[in-house]
This record gives C-alpha cells, sequence and structure tokens, in this order.
C-alpha cells in the first residue's frame, strides 16, 4: 500500500467496499418470493382493522347493522348548538326590530348628548303644583351651571351635600361668592321662565326677586332643592336653612295675599303689607325696606295689586 492512499483495502476484493454478513445475521427479513406488499392482505369480509383478543371479546361499543350515517343524537336529548344559534338569532332579530321601530319614530341612534344649560328652556303649560315644580328647579339648575361653565348634572351632583359642594369649588378654583352669584342668577332665571310661563303672576315674581337678592347660599340651594314652596306658600319652611324663614312669611303675603284683599281698601290694597316686610326681615339682612324693594318695585306692586283688585270688584258686581 502506497503511504498516498487514505484507507487500507478491505477484505474480499477491491470491488466490494463492505463485507458480507453470513447467514441469519441480516437485520431485516426478506420478503418472500411473490409477496412484494408490505403488509398481510385482509382476508375477504373481515373488515375489522385487528384481530379479536383472545377469550371472552370485550367490545367497547355494539355494531350497529345497516348502513352508516351521520350520527344522531337520542331524542330526549337537546340540541343545544340549534337552540343555542336559535336564540342568537332572535336577538338579534329583535334588537333589528327595536332599532328600526326607533328610528322609523325619529328618534336618534347614538346616545343623547348633555344638553346645553345656557339655551333657553321652554316651559310647558304645568298642570299641578310639582309639575312647576319640576321646571323652576330645572331651569334654575341651568340658569347656575350656565353661569359656571358645567353641566346642569355636575351641578345637582355638586350641590347634594356640603362635602361634594367643597369639593367641586376645588376642583374648579370657585369661591363662595362664585357659587352664591351663580345659584342667584340661576334662581332669577327660573323666576323669569314662570313668570313667562304663567306660572307665576308679577307680584309673586317680584317678591320672589327681592329675596332672592339677599338669600345666603345654603337657603338658595334649599329653595332650588325644594321649589314646590314657591307655588305652595311655604317659603317659611325654609326658616331651618338660615335667613328666609320670616322674609319667607312676608313672601307668602305677597304670594298668596293678593287673593283677600277684598277686606283691604282701594286707596291701600297692600295696607299692612309693607309693615309685614319691615318685621320679618331678618336682622342685619338689611336696614331698610327699600334696599330690597326700591321706591318703583314698591309702586309696581301697588299699582298690580290694585288693578288685580278692580278687577276682581268689576267680574262681581258686573252683569
Amino acid at each position: 500500500m502506497r503511504p498516498d492512499e487514505p484507507t487500507d483495502e478491505m477484505p474480499g476484493g477491491p470491488e466490494e467496499p463492505t463485507g458480507v454478513n453470513s447467514p441469519g445475521d441480516e437485520p431485516t427479513g426478506r420478503i418472500p418470493e411473490g409477496n412484494e406488499n408490505p403488509t398481510d392482505v385482509i382476508p375477504e369480509g373481515n373488515e375489522n382493522p385487528t384481530n379479536i383478543i383472545g377469550g371472552e371479546p370485550e367490545e367497547p361499543t355494539e355494531f350497529a347493522p345497516g348502513p352508516r350515517g351521520p350520527v344522531r343524537p337520542p331524542e330526549d336529548q337537546p340540541k343545544t348548538g340549534n337552540r343555542g344559534i336559535a336564540v342568537l338569532i332572535g336577538s338579534i332579530v329583535a334588537s333589528l326590530i327595536l332599532v328600526g321601530a326607533y328610528v322609523a319614530a325619529g328618534g336618534p341612534v347614538g346616545p343623547d348628548g348633555a344638553a346645553d344649560p345656557c339655551d333657553a328652556r321652554p316651559w310647558t303649560d304645568p298642570q299641578n303644583l310639582e309639575e312647576a315644580a319640576q321646571q323652576f328647579a330645572l331651569s334654575a339648575a341651568d340658569g347656575a351651571a350656565c353661569e359656571l361653565g358645567t353641566s346642569r348634572e355636575e351641578l345637582i351632583r355638586a350641590i347634594a351635600n356640603d362635602q361634594a359642594l367643597q369639593d367641586f369649588m376645588d376642583e374648579n378654583g370657585l369661591s363662595e361668592s362664585d357659587m352664591e352669584d351663580a345659584l342667584r342668577a340661576g334662581l332669577n332665571r327660573a323666576v323669569d321662565d314662570a313668570e313667562n310661563a304663567g306660572a307665576l303672576g308679577g307680584l309673586a315674581a317680584t317678591g320672589l326677586r327681592a329675596a332672592i337678592n339677599v338669600m345666603p347660599m345654603s337657603v338658595m340651594i334649599g329653595l332650588l332643592e325644594n321649589a314646590d314652596s314657591v307655588f305652595s306658600g311655604d317659603l317659611g319652611g325654609l326658616r331651618d336653612l338660615g335667613g328666609l324663614g320670616d322674609l319667607g312669611d312676608a313672601l307668602n303675603a305677597i304670594t298668596g295675599g293678593v287673593e283677600n284683599l277684598g277686606s283691604g281698601t282701594t286707596d291701600d290694597p297692600l295696607q299692612g303689607l309693607g309693615d309685614a316686610l319691615d318685621e320679618s326681615l331678618p336682622e342685619g339682612t338689611t336696614g331698610d325696606l327699600d334696599q330690597i324693594l326700591p321706591p318703583d318695585k314698591r309702586r309696581e306692586l301697588e299699582n298690580q295689586a290694585k288693578e288685580r283688585l278692580k278687577q276682581g270688584l268689576d267680574d262681581l258686581l258686573g252683569p
């Protein structure tokens, strides 16, 4: 062998690279002559892929005779898949019907946005005290929210209690004076709306504006939350809120006393009313009645009362 040859020559001649295994040492068996299939042929009529284990056969399932077909659930077993789809389709159809009916009726599909509190609030003709009080409160809340640049809903949440009010003022950088001015503007707007809608007479509206002008914040909040007192003649009931009790009694004389002017004289239909106001004004609120009822307003009240009395007498004495 020459030095440049890499391997030795295998025994058995140069033409045989590997040795021949001796009989019986083959790694795999030879396929018998004439049987080239890698697996045995299943005898005809026997379609079972495996042979039956010796002994008693333990078949896991019964063999169903007849042609094979799709497996169906037993009659007493609910078809949950079909039922779920039916329910889902029914829900979708019902939703589409509701949406279609709502759109056909002219309703918007999207959620309603918050109403702009600065927009004018049209009053319906209130049929009872509750309706009038509700519209008064909404007008007052809108007016105050407009002054503060917030929504009516946020304002109502803010005045729910003292802590909520303080948090609202802190978050928005407002002072008590800012809140008082806003609430005062809101209540005056409500009085204007009620007067324009005919829910309040001119005499009552003037008296309420005079009272609102001197109300502390706690009383204004109480009036907004209990607006029915404006129309029920129970303003004196707000005395527990501070400041309006006696003045409320005087306002009740204004709002409810005009109907009973028949016992007075035509020369001074408001006889005793000025004295009632003077006596009932809270101490320290004002030193003079003219500060909350200027002379021109007092003359206006007198003229309105005289006109109401004259109309009542004409109706009584007329044909």
